[in-house]
């Protein structure tokens, strides 16, 4: 497992609750892959930036 996809894997678990290490990570790597390439996302990472975005906006919502 490379480093960057790791991170990426704990933060998403970190961020949603979901542990995608539990899945193959070919197959993983596979759909991610063609999750950002069709949405237009550069990097993996930005994957994980609009997460993160997206959690405070809703906590946000919720708070206020």
């Amino acid at each position: 497992m490379t480093k960057d996809y790791e991170q990426f894997v704990e933060n998403i678990k970190r961020i949603t609750g979901i542990d995608l290490s539990l899945y193959k990570e070919a197959q993983m790597k596979r759909r991610l892959t063609s999750l950002y390439e069709k949405k237009a996302f550069a990097l993996l990472m930005s994957i994980l930036w609009l997460l993160k975005r997206i959690k405070r906006i809703w906590m946000n919502f919720w708070i206020a």
